[in-house]
């Protein structure tokens, strides 16, 4: 059995309001279902958010306000409340955070065109850690196959071009293996580098963040970019050459 997760952890990388508005449910979750699902109270649940919010409005000092409306889609690198998509909308982005903890590229093709009655201007795009991610023993397959993901990048990315003015592929960052804790949950630096490889090949122009990357922008668990991790994410989004044309 999976051990529970942090209710932290909890607050800051699982959405359940995003997952009801992606089945486009008519209700909504209150503030006290919200808390109920997280198995706390309300004021316990806002203390928590606020405090990693106060992370990114720190992480956001200095850096320039990007124009347009841009999308943001990825997964937990991106859903986190203290996520560089939280960082530039700190900064004065307008920004939707379309990350959805534990989304593949797979997913994120389900969910694009809801995303995009937005009409956003700009979209940048991390994802393919899930993809590299394994279930149960080492030797089991990735979740979605580089074939797939090759597949799922190129229609993303014909989708959103039409959509969009400009579009900012991002390469998934490294990962550490030997800290990532359950054994039945597995990511592989060599698989998410190549996922990382694929996102260069359909975007040369792609914001690669393994260059400079170090140990001090993984969180803990190895997974996860560190408070440092994301401010360096959005560091590089601010320097990326299709968001400086647009300035």
């Amino acid at each position: 059995m999976a051990t529970p997760r942090p209710l932290p952890e909890l607050v800051r990388f699982c959405h359940p309001q995003k997952i009801l508005a992606g089945a486009r449910l008519p209700g909504a979750l209150t503030d006290d279902e919200l808390a109920r699902l997280y198995g706390t109270d309300v004021a316990t649940c806002q203390a928590l958010a606020e405090d990693i919010a106060g992370e990114a409005r720190r992480a956001a000092d200095g850096l320039p306000r990007l124009p347009g409306r841009i999308l943001a889609l990825g997964d937990s690198l991106t859903d986190d409340l203290g996520s560089w998509a939280e960082i530039l909308r700190y900064s004065g982005a307008a920004i939707t955070n379309g990350g959805l903890s534990g989304d593949t590229t797979t997913g994120a093709r389900v969910r694009l065109a809801r995303l995009l009655e937005g009409r956003p201007d700009h979209a940048i795009v991390l994802l393919g850690t899930n993809d590299a991610r394994r279930h149960g023993r080492d030797g089991e397959p990735m979740l979605v196959s580089h074939d797939e993901t090759r597949r799922n990048l190129r229609a993303l990315d014909t989708a959103l071009r039409r959509a969009c003015a400009r579009v900012t592929w991002v390469s998934p960052p490294p990962v550490a293996d030997a800290a990532l804790g359950e054994p039945d949950l597995i990511w592989h630096v060599r698989d998410v580098a190549a996922k990382a490889d694929l996102v260069r090949e359909l975007d040369p122009r792609a914001v690669d963040l393994w260059p400079g990357w170090t140990a001090d922008h993984l969180s803990p668990d190895g997974l996860h970019p560190s408070a440092a991790g994301q401010r360096f994410i959005a560091e590089r989004m601010c320097s990326a050459p299709s968001l400086r044309a647009a300035s």
